[in-house]
């Protein structure tokens, strides 16, 4: 859903010490990283929003393609509350100990001034039953 509410904008998460339980219901500052891989083909998908830039990455294979704009203050609050809508701050992931071998996936860090949460589902990274429609909703 975020690529999809990147595309209508304007189309590494693991909980670590850079996550933060917070949710202001106001920003100044705010910038959304996402990005998608499938393993080790060379295949991804890179979203950046900050509050006056936003860019997209598509890479498949040998081909790029990138697109640049300017969301509106509009199209920053709509995002920001499908965030809020769905507990960004709260979702978690857990490492697996075993052997994960060519998962790729998706991570996302959303900075709300100055305050990181970082989700992490790919490679040995796995979101939380719990968490997993929160996830798939932002994502």
């Amino acid at each position: 859903m975020l690529c999809g509410s990147f595309t209508i904008v304007g189309c590494q998460l693991a909980n670590s010490d850079t996550t933060h339980d917070f949710s202001p219901k106001e920003f100044k500052n705010l910038s959304i990283h996402y990005q998608y891989s499938v393993g080790m083909l060379p295949e991804s998908e890179i979203i950046n929003i900050n509050t006056d830039t936003a860019s997209y990455q598509s890479r498949k294979s040998d081909e790029i393609d990138e697109y640049n704009w300017h969301p509106t203050r509009e199209e920053l609050e709509d995002l920001y509350q499908i965030m809020l809508d769905n507990d960004f701050s709260s979702i978690r992931s857990s490492e697996d100990k075993g052997p994960v071998y060519d998962r790729g996936g998706v991570n996302v860090t959303i900075n709300v001034d100055g305050k990181e949460t970082r989700i992490d589902n790919s490679g040995n990274h796995f979101i939380e039953e719990k968490w997993q429609r929160n996830f798939a909703l932002i994502s």
